[in-house]
């Protein structure tokens, strides 16, 4: 059996791995990419804005192509919902094909879906993590609102729409365009930002390398925790393991480390280091537990 995603699962799956949460297919093509069949789930035009984070008006400028998955380059023009905090927006896309069992849709994505020098409207859900070089962005219901060519379609099909009348529908959603300003906690250390960020800290020993992961920074460890500094795990496995997703380079299997991390998605045993820093030697762990006490 298949199972759909929407496109904040999706963001989840890019993020956190296609093994571990599990996709329709996978597969190596003739010249060495890597291409899946993903069944998604239907959105209607008022699912999208509904579930979206963020609104801009941008412009094509590049793709970045890789193994599995490509990012589209967008200059940002204007910001109508939501928070930006950069000049260029990464959009995702998972390469392959997609299938939408509800309208019986089924698209490969062998070329890229946008014109260079084009400005587009986009509807977009929105992933922070430390596992990325910078915010990744990614559509749903494979809508694409032209502006340039005044071109918009959904599933492959023209709309019979205005840019008028999805302006108006936005509005009616999200209300007046007034983009959201996101301001940067400082901290006086990664100490700091650690203890502040982390819902659980640990000591953790890195058992074994789970997964090489290609779709962002972090590579997959099994792990067992040793102590509980902050926090509690709310998911293991039966022997007691959990799945530690860890920027490349950080650890080394056998070794026994401090680690703050986020909770996991509901069911899963997959955990999230919290900052770019929160992987730290075992020398800190007075200095951490002393500076918990405090709080």
């Amino acid at each position: 059996m298949k199972r759909k995603y929407g496109a904040g699962v999706i963001i989840i799956i890019c993020l956190f791995t296609v093994g571990l949460i599990g996709l329709s297919l996978l597969q190596k093509n003739d010249n060495n990419t890597t291409s899946m069949e993903l069944e998604k789930e239907y959105y209607s035009i008022g699912d999208v804005i509904q579930h979206c984070d963020v609104i801009v008006i941008g412009t094509y400028k590049d793709v970045i192509e890789n193994a599995s998955y490509r990012e589209y380059i967008f200059s940002l023009d204007h910001c109508l919902y939501g928070s930006i905090t950069d000049e260029n927006l990464y959009v995702f896309e998972q390469t392959g094909e997609v299938y939408v069992e509800e309208i019986n849709y089924r698209e490969k994505k062998d070329r890229p879906s946008y014109q260079k020098g084009h400005q587009y409207l986009l509807i977009m859900e929105k992933t922070e993590s430390v596992l990325l070089d910078h915010d990744r962005f990614m559509t749903a219901g494979e809508v694409i609102f032209d502006i340039t060519e005044e071109n918009y379609t959904m599933y492959g099909e023209e709309l019979n729409i205005t840019y008028n009348e999805i302006m108006d529908q936005i509005r009616e959603t999200k209300g007046e365009f007034i983009p959201e300003t996101k301001e940067q906690k400082a901290y006086a250390d990664i100490y700091e930002e650690m203890i502040d960020l982390s819902p659980i800290i640990a000591t953790v020993t890195i058992l074994q390398l789970e997964m090489e992961v290609d779709t962002h920074n972090g590579n997959v460890y099994t792990a067992e925790i040793q102590q509980y500094l902050k926090g509690e795990a709310v998911n293991s496995r039966a022997d007691g393991t959990i799945s530690l997703v860890l920027l490349k380079g950080s650890v080394e299997v056998g070794k026994t480390y401090i680690i703050g991390f986020e909770s996991p998605e509901e069911g899963s045993v997959v955990y999230v280091q919290s900052t770019k820093n929160s992987v730290m030697d075992l020398e800190q762990q007075d200095k951490i537990q002393s500076l918990l006490e405090k709080r």
